[in-house]
């Protein structure tokens, strides 16, 4: 077989092989990156028994939406509400929940996250229930919840600049805070006490 260009037929076809498969590739990892399927309001997943979580969420492509709330945590400070995804349960029983996000150990994560709790079932009815935000650490928000009520949990990032934004939300009947390893309680000097910690759940 003749040459080609300076490279042999099968050497021109190995060629063609693997740019058409490292195209494949990079392709298939950019179509893995997209608007998550509860990026708006309307398609909220639906928690429907506790304990829950959605781990490796990652919201770099997500959005907001016409008039998506600002909560109380958000836009005093120059930060605001980005990249958000959302999630509702209907509570069960009159009880105290709590809810947890992670950013995750993802190479490059800038996710400084937020997380609004909201009672309610459209922007316009909605009541804030509690608010908690961090700068690229994990956060922690307890608050109760009535039996037959319809909650919202507002999550993203308040940063809003560009790179990969991703995060574990885990929502639970009230566990201690420090019931996650990122959440543990930091023991700065001896002798030190933790009284009446409930640890059933």
């Amino acid at each position: 077989m003749g040459r080609l260009h300076g490279l042999t037929g099968h050497t021109w076809l190995r060629s063609c092989l693997f740019a058409v498969g490292l195209a494949a590739l990079l392709s298939a990892r950019a179509l893995s990156v997209s608007a998550p399927p509860n990026d708006n309001f309307g398609n909220a997943n639906v928690i429907s028994s506790l304990p829950y979580s959605d781990l490796g969420v990652n919201v770099t492509l997500a959005t907001t939406e016409t008039g998506e709330p600002n909560p109380s945590c958000e836009g005093g400070d120059g930060f605001g509400v980005y990249n958000t995804v959302w999630y509702k349960y209907v509570a069960s029983a009159t009880t105290t929940v709590s809810a947890s996000v992670i950013p995750t150990s993802l190479t490059g994560n800038v996710l400084s996250p937020f997380v609004a709790a909201y009672d309610g079932s459209s922007f316009d009815t909605f009541l804030e229930q509690g608010c908690q935000n961090a700068y690229r650490s994990p956060i922690y928000l307890a608050f109760p919840v009535t039996a037959g009520h319809t909650y919202y949990f507002q999550v993203g990032d308040r940063y809003g600049g560009s790179g990969t934004k991703a995060f574990d939300f885990h929502l639970a009947l009230q566990v201690p805070a420090n019931d996650f390893f990122p959440f543990a309680n930091v023991i700065s000097s001896l002798p030190y006490s933790d009284l009446g910690v409930n640890v059933t759940l």
